[in-house]
């Protein structure tokens, strides 16, 4: 028998407290990237609809799905640019066959255009302290998706405030 005095009912509600606001927090930060992200995605993309896969503080994995068609993008914000650069480095090396470098989108970006026996696809870059990669059953649509995203976090550039 589990024996539960006032006192540490109130712990427990202050624990549960403490760890709702940490939750709501973490994903307030998570979502405002993601959310302009899906947002974006929606309005160009309307017959794509979102799925979440896996969601934790600054990184997002969402599956998007139309019809047997299926994109897969992964957003991790760092707390640097510097830990993003590593994470790209380190994403570029798991790749067994080389990308070849992508102008034009983010600080650095590499492409694998059909590198899977399905004929899929994939696109990776960074930009400022956000690591992106995107994987798609064809390279129009990888970049396609990666365009969207690229577009936004360099929104969410424009709109930040200098300390």
């Amino acid at each position: 028998m589990i024996r539960v005095t006032l006192g540490s009912a109130a712990v427990l509600v202050v624990c549960l407290s403490a760890m709702a606001v940490t939750q709501k927090h973490a994903l307030k930060g998570e979502s405002e990237l993601m959310a302009r992200v899906e947002r974006s995605i929606k309005e160009k993309e309307p017959e794509w609809k979102p799925l979440r896969l896996l969601s934790n503080g600054n990184r997002i994995v969402k599956r998007w799905k139309f019809g047997n068609e299926e994109v897969l993008v992964s957003i991790h914000e760092y707390r640097t640019g510097d830990e993003a650069a590593n994470e790209m480095s380190r994403a570029v090396k798991a790749v067994s066959v080389p990308g070849v470098p992508l102008e034009k989108m983010g600080d650095e970006a590499y492409v694998w255009a059909a590198y899977t026996e399905s004929g899929r696809s994939a696109i990776r870059f960074r930009k400022s302290n956000v690591f992106v990669s995107v994987g798609a059953p064809s390279l129009g649509l990888a970049k396609k998706f990666a365009r969207h995203i690229a577009g936004e976090i360099e929104g969410e550039e424009k709109t930040q405030v200098p300390n």
